[in-house]
């Protein structure tokens, strides 16, 4: 009985220790090409772990959010939307979930409520995007003019919009008040 109790506290203590050596290179493994400007504010966040306090977590993520946001702007400016902007928006709308959880566990609901709604807006922009028309004008006897649509392309981040926006509205759902009982 003592060799069980013993082998299995060695597990958790091996367990324990390899679960924050492993969220430690988590944290030092962190890069972003795109938005360079995010990585400490990821490493901050990241360090608070998944059971750090919800107000510390949300202040983290609200940083974060805006690093993405001003990344989107920057992007925006420059003209690129595809993948630059995109991926700044995917980024901050995934934050932007993260946000709105920390702020639904302070009972912060309008906070969370409007997290929610900026995540799926941004996850909507990037998921409803189609590139612009482009048109040529052949060279031929009539004359005509040829415009191609850009239906059936979509942003590279599409797949990862829409597993944001069903997230957001899960979310979202949570927030609807229950009627009283009568």
């Amino acid at each position: 009985m003592k060799r069980g109790f013993g082998v299995l506290v060695f597990a958790a203590a091996v367990y324990a220790s390899a679960s924050a050596a492993f969220a430690q290179a988590v944290v030092n493994s962190v890069s972003d090409a795109i938005c360079p400007a995010a990585i400490a504010q990821i490493k901050t966040l990241s360090a608070l772990g998944p059971t750090g306090d919800p107000g510390k977590i949300s202040d983290a993520a609200r940083s974060v959010v805006q690093t993405y946001n001003a990344c989107t702007v920057t992007a925006r400016a420059g003209g690129a939307l595809e993948p630059y902007m995109h991926y700044d928006e995917v980024r901050a709308a995934q934050y932007g979930i993260l946000l709105g959880r920390a702020l639904f566990a302070q009972k912060d609901y309008d906070g969370a409520h409007a997290a929610f709604v900026e995540a799926r807006r941004l996850s909507t922009e990037v998921a409803q995007w189609v590139p612009p028309s482009m048109g040529y004008t052949m060279n031929n006897e009539s004359g005509s003019s040829v415009i191609r649509n850009g239906s059936g392309i979509k942003s590279r981040f599409y797949d990862t919009a829409v597993d944001i926006r069903k997230a957001a509205d899960v979310e979202l759902a949570k927030l609807v008040p229950v009627a009283p009982a009568k």
